[in-house]
C-alpha cells in the first residue's frame, strides 16, 4: 500500500490540492495491481466488444485519411494504457479490420504515467508478436504535465512519432481521474473553487487499498474581468457564465491542455472516448459541489461538455450518443486540422459506434447477467460470449457457473460452448497474477469429458505458478483418460511434489502403479 502523506491544512486552487500528487503516487506505487485488487474497474471499456467497434471505426477513419491526400501511415495513442487487456483486444481486432498490406503501416503507442505498467504490459507474451513486428510500442505520458519518455523499443521522441501523422487518439476513463479545476456562477458573477483538505492519516486509504473520497472544504473567490479575460480559458468560462446559473462547473483544465497538445502535434486527429461525462448543458446547471469520488484511485464525473467546446469553437464536431449516459458512454471527435479533408466513412461508423446496441448497452447487459448470476443459463453465457467477441474476462467471471452448468448440458449445446472456449483459449491475455484462465478451461473441459482440449489447457496451466498443484492434478487425470500413463505419472508425481500430503494424488498415483 502507498506511503501516507502529510496535508497541509491550505486552500489551493482545485487542479492543484494535495490529493491529485497523492492520486499519482498511489498508481506509480500500486501498478498493475491496482486492477488486480479490483480496487479500479475497468470493464466497461476494456472488453472485446469495444474493441472490435472501435476497430471498425479506426478502419473507416484509415480510408477515409487515404482518401484525403495523407500518408497510409497511421498512429493510434493510447491513453492510460494499464494492463494492457484493451491494447491487446484492440489491435487483436484490427488485424480482423485492417488490410494486410496497410498493417505495416500502422503504429500502437501504448502510454502510461506508470512505467511499471509499460514493463508489465511488454513482458506478456500475447503481445510480444505486435513488438516483433513493429506495430507496437511504449512511452511513459504524465497526462497532467504532459512530459513524455521515449518510446521503449524504437528509442524515438513522442513529437516525432506523432508530428504531421494521421492519429486516433484512445482516451477510455482517463479524464476522469485528472486534475480540473471548479468555477461558481451565479447572478453574472464567475468565482474560483478554492479547496482545503482535513483528513487524518489513518483515512487516506481504504481496506482494500483503495485511496478514500477527501474531506473538503470549499471556498469561493470572484475572478475580476481582468482575470477573465486573461485566463486560458477565458471564453469557455464566458460562456457558462451566460449559460449556466447557480451552479459550481468543473473546467477539466488538464484534459483540456492534453488534448490541445496532441491536436497540435497530429494531422487529422480521431478520438474515441469512453468516460461517466456530463456532455448537455442542462447536466451542468444546479450543481452545488464536485462529484468526486474514490474507485481506487479518485474519478470525478467528467465536464465533456466543455470538451466539445473546445473541438467546436476550432470548426470541428464532437460526437455524441442520441441520449448520454451520464454514467457511462462513448463519444468521438474529429480534429480535421485542414478543415479540407472528408470523413464519411468514419461518420457513418461513429453512428454504428454511439448508435443502437452500443458500448453502453453491452456494459448494461453484462452488469444485469452478473447481477441475475445465479439464474443464469448456458445459453445466455454462451450468448455473452459471442458478443463479447469471445472475451476471457466473460470465463473468469462466470467460471463457477460454467462449470456447473456445462457437464449436464445437451450435446449441441455442449458443442457451441466448446467452439467459444477454444476461441477463448486462443486469444487470452492475463491479467491477474492471481488466477490461472488456462486452469478454469481446462476444468470446464474436463468437465464435459473433452479430453484433447482439457489437455491442451491444461498444459499450459501448468506452466504458471497460480494453481500449478492443482493444473497438474488435472492434467494427469486427462492424460489417463487419454491413456497416456507415462504421462500421467509424470504430471501426478510433480503435483505431488507440491502438495506432499495430498491423499488424492497419491491415490490417483496408486491407481496408476
Amino acid at each position: 500500500m502507498p506511503e501516507k502523506l502529510l496535508i497541509p491544512d491550505l486552500p489551493h486552487k482545485f487542479s492543484q490540492a494535495p490529493f491529485w500528487e497523492r492520486q499519482k503516487k498511489y498508481y506509480i506505487e500500486m501498478g498493475s495491481s491496482a486492477w488486480e485488487a479490483g480496487a479500479v474497474p475497468f470493464y466497461a471499456t476494456s472488453n472485446g466488444f469495444v474493441a472490435e467497434k472501435y476497430a471498425r471505426t479506426i478502419s473507416a477513419f484509415h480510408q477515409d485519411c487515404i482518401a484525403n491526400g495523407q500518408s497510409r501511415e497511421l498512429v493510434i495513442l493510447e491513453l492510460g494504457t494499464g494492463h494492457g487487456y484493451f491494447t491487446y483486444l484492440l489491435l487483436a481486432a484490427l488485424q480482423r479490420h485492417i488490410s494486410p498490406q496497410d498493417r505495416s503501416s500502422l503504429h500502437y503507442i501504448a502510454t502510461d504515467l506508470v512505467q511499471a505498467n509499460l514493463d508489465f504490459c511488454a513482458s506478456q507474451p500475447e503481445l510480444s508478436g505486435f513488438v516483433a513486428r513493429e506495430q507496437l510500442d511504449f512511452a511513459t505520458m504524465d497526462m497532467a504535465t504532459m512530459e513524455q519518455g521515449q518510446l521503449m523499443h524504437s528509442g524515438a521522441s513522442m513529437e516525432s512519432a506523432l508530428s504531421g501523422k494521421s492519429c486516433v487518439v484512445i482516451a477510455n476513463f482517463i479524464f476522469d481521474v485528472l486534475p480540473f479545476d471548479l468555477y461558481r456562477f451565479r447572478r453574472g458573477k464567475v468565482e474560483e473553487g478554492l479547496a482545503t483538505e482535513s483528513s487524518s492519516p489513518e483515512s487516506d486509504y481504504s481496506d482494500t487499498g483503495g485511496m478514500t473520497t477527501p474531506k473538503l472544504d470549499l471556498t469561493f473567490e470572484e475572478l475580476s474581468e481582468t482575470a477573465i479575460r486573461d485566463h486560458e480559458f477565458g471564453d469557455l468560462i464566458n460562456y457558462y457564465r451566460k449559460h449556466v446559473s447557480d451552479s459550481v462547473v468543473s473546467i477539466p483544465s488538464v484534459s483540456l491542455r492534453a488534448t490541445m497538445n496532441i491536436c497540435e502535434l497530429c494531422s487529422d486527429t480521431l478520438w474515441l472516448i469512453g468516460e461517466e461525462g456530463s456532455s448537455t448543458l442542462e447536466s451542468l446547471q444546479d450543481l452545488k459541489k464536485p462529484n468526486l469520488r474514490a474507485m481506487g484511485g479518485l474519478s470525478t464525473r467528467v465536464n465533456l461538455h466543455a470538451v466539445a467546446q473546445y473541438f467546436k469553437d476550432r470548426d470541428n464536431t464532437f460526437y455524441t450518443p442520441p441520449i448520454p449516459d451520464p454514467r457511462f458512454d462513448c463519444y468521438a471527435a474529429i480534429f480535421n486540422k485542414s478543415s479540407s479533408g472528408r470523413f464519411e466513412n468514419t461518420v457513418a461508423s461513429l453512428r454504428e459506434l454511439l448508435e443502437g446496441f452500443s458500448p453502453r448497452s453491452y456494459f448494461r447487459l453484462y452488469a444485469a447477467t452478473r447481477r441475475s448470476k445465479e439464474t443464469l443459463s448456458l445459453d445466455a453465457i454462451i450468448a455473452l460470449l459471442e458478443l463479447s467477441y469471445f472475451d476471457s474476462h466473460i470465463v473468469d467471471r462466470f467460471y463457477t457457473k460454467l462449470l456447473q452448468l456445462a457437464p449436464q448440458a445437451r450435446q449441441f449445446k455442449r458443442e457451441g460452448l466448446s467452439s467459444a472456449l477454444r476461441r477463448v483459449f486462443e486469444n487470452s491475455y492475463q491479467i491477474s497474477t492471481k488466477s490461472n484462465l488456462d486452469y478454469k478451461l481446462g476444468r470446464i473441459f474436463h468437465a464435459m469429458s473433452q479430453w484433447e482440449d482439457a489437455h491442451r489447457c491444461l498444459s499450459r496451466a501448468a506452466k504458471s505458478d497460480v494453481r500449478r498443484d492443482k493444473s497438474l492434478f488435472r492434467l494427469g487425470c486427462t492424460c489417463v483418460e487419454l491413456g497416456n500413463e507415462s504421462a500421467a505419472k509424470a504430471a501426478l508425481s510433480q503435483a505431488l511434489e507440491l502438495q506432499p500430503n495430498s491423499q488424492r494424488i497419491k491415490q490417483k498415483l496408486a491407481e496408476l502403479t
